[in-house]
């Protein structure tokens, strides 16, 4: 937790909506066909900000399906969780944090197909929510609290297949995705008790500009898979709200807000499709 006479904290609620198959009504009343991918990963993760970061081992579970239609549209889904305790450093430093996220992404697409190659532009609609348990002391006294961000995104992306001998088949893809809201909530009460602080209130603050990108290559041999993947985030200042504190010696008044920030994640995902 820094502060000036101001904390930063932070906050985001967005709710995922879910669909977009209407869109392709017009082309097919049903699907034509419907593949799921069931998967496990394991990642390099690293979240961070100026004076603080987080690193962490994750492992965590994906699953995937898409109902391709006639003339090569598609409809495409994918959760995806993934969690592993963190090392704190920054203010001191605390070992394992409670540290996971969660993905819920759809997208529509078309497959178009040139020879053994397919080209496939999708564009669609994401949610991710994070949470972060930094509470206790750290290695310097400095005391932490929960933290839960939640952003609600658009993402743009092409995939490239290319169909190699033995059925074999590569499949890249590179995806953009834009922050359309994000919301960071803080829990502040959780310094209560520590100090001087007797009454502290939790905080939302929200987030409006931010991006990220998703690159991913798989290899693709019958019924299962293996893909390197990578992400990159980039999340800009969010608003400041202001909050009364009161201590042991009297009340404060506290701008608190979540500051512009990065995450960065490099893993391997193996995957059964059926």
């Amino acid at each position: 937790m820094r502060y000036e006479r101001a904390a930063h904290g932070g906050a985001m609620a967005a709710i995922c909506a879910l669909g977009a198959g209407a869109a392709f009504a017009q082309h097919a009343a049903a699907p034509v066909g419907i593949a799921q991918e069931l998967g496990v990963l394991v990642s390099d993760y690293e979240y961070s900000e100026s004076g603080m970061s987080l690193t962490a081992v994750k492992v965590g579970i994906d699953y995937s399906i898409a109902f391709t239609f006639r003339e090569g549209w598609f409809v495409r889904g994918a959760l995806r969780r993934a969690a592993g305790d963190a090392d704190y450093r920054g203010s001191g430093s605390m070992r394992n944090v409670q540290d996971w996220y969660f993905e819920n992404r759809w997208v529509v697409g078309r497959d178009l197909v040139f020879g053994r190659h397919t080209v496939s532009p999708h564009v669609g609609v994401g949610y991710r929510y994070l949470y972060n348990d930094l509470r206790g002391t750290t290695s310097t006294g400095a005391v932490g609290y929960r933290r839960e961000s939640q952003y609600l995104t658009v993402p743009i992306g092409v995939s490239h297949g290319f169909s190699l001998p033995n059925r074999a088949r590569v499949v890249t893809t590179i995806e953009y995705d834009r922050l359309i809201r994000g919301r960071q909530d803080t829990r502040l009460s959780d310094i209560e008790g520590y100090g001087r602080w007797t009454d502290v209130p939790d905080v939302v603050n929200h987030q409006h500009r931010g991006y990220g990108w998703r690159l991913s290559a798989a290899y693709r041999l019958d019924r299962w898979s293996i893909s390197p993947y990578a992400s990159l985030w980039r999340i800009k200042t969010s608003d400041t709200a202001d909050i009364r504190v009161t201590t042991t010696l009297g009340t404060e008044r506290w701008a608190v807000w979540e500051p512009a920030n990065k995450t960065r994640e490099i893993g391997l995902k193996a995957a059964y499709l059926f």
